[in-house]
């Protein structure tokens, strides 16, 4: 997977049942993972969209509430005088379909709505803040979801990960320290993994301002302008990436520039009993 190619996974546990649904916006690596769960023998079980996650999300989001309410009308239309056999005929045809008997992958496997408790980022990684308030802004999370982003040190998500260490909504952050085969050269990298701690939390919403909200109901998450100068460098060196003017040294440099910039604004990686912990020193200047 390239930075330029969106990937996201997501999986939801119901019982005993797992559902998987896979964002991938170029049409090739759509066409290539479909063909990997057939051969895995996970296809019936995975719902593959093609497009970009900003698009697609409000879709499952909205199917969600159709969902929602159509199972809320059936079950006001339910009677006592309604014969049990046809629910368990109609119950082992949704198996059936479910089980991919009929079809290799059906986005209407299931009628239950979707909401997500694994989360696992590989696009476009400036962007991942979005992504996260997206989900959080349309309900798609479940409550002690685990997020889990890659590229985070290379080529960097600065704003993605100052906020969820500021707004309040996400814990027990590890680094997974990994190595990038970039032009023959082994550049550092980071995994992180967090877990979303649900709707009791406030709301954190990214306002450069800084204003607070009157009602109490948001936590505003000021970015420090370090990391917007940051993000827009991992912007630019992604641009030039995909014209193949990046060579071995530039991209050492990044990495670099990503870790020093991260040192500076009090992120601190290792800080704690455990070595993979991530912490963020508030002492620390966010300007």
């Amino acid at each position: 997977t390239t930075t330029t190619t969106t990937t996201t996974t997501r999986s939801k546990r119901s019982g005993r049942s797992i559902r998987v649904v896979s964002i991938e916006s170029d049409v090739v690596c759509s066409c290539l993972a479909r063909i990997l769960a057939f051969y895995a023998g996970v296809a019936h079980i995975v719902e593959f969209r093609t497009g970009n996650v900003d698009d697609i999300l409000p879709c499952i989001a909205e199917t969600n509430r159709r969902r929602k309410r159509t199972t809320k009308r059936r079950q006001q239309e339910q009677t006592p005088r309604q014969c049990p056999q046809n629910y368990k005929k109609e119950n082992e045809k949704k198996q059936k379909s479910s089980r991919g008997e009929s079809s290799i992958c059906s986005s209407e496997a299931s009628s239950s709505p979707l909401d997500f408790g694994l989360i696992f980022m590989d696009h476009n990684s400036t962007k991942y803040h979005n992504t996260l308030l997206r989900l959080e802004d349309e309900g798609l999370l479940q409550a002690g979801a685990v997020i889990v982003a890659d590229n985070v040190l290379f080529p960097g998500s600065p704003i993605f990960l100052w906020y969820i260490l500021r707004c309040g909504k996400y814990s027990g952050f590890t680094v997974c320290p990994v190595k990038e085969n970039v032009h023959g050269a082994k550049l550092d990298d980071w995994m992180i993994v967090c877990k979303y701690d649900g709707e009791q939390c406030l709301r954190g919403v990214i306002d450069n301002e800084g204003a607070d909200d009157n009602n109490g109901t948001h936590r505003p998450v000021v970015i420090p302008n370090a990391l917007l100068e940051l993000a827009a460098e991992v912007e630019a060196i992604n641009t030039r990436a995909k014209r193949s003017i990046v060579n071995k040294e530039d991209w050492e440099a990044h990495v670099a520039l990503t870790l020093n910039v991260y040192r500076k604004i009090g992120l601190r990686f290792g800080a704690k009993k455990s070595e993979s912990d991530l912490t963020l020193d508030n002492s620390s200047t966010t300007n």
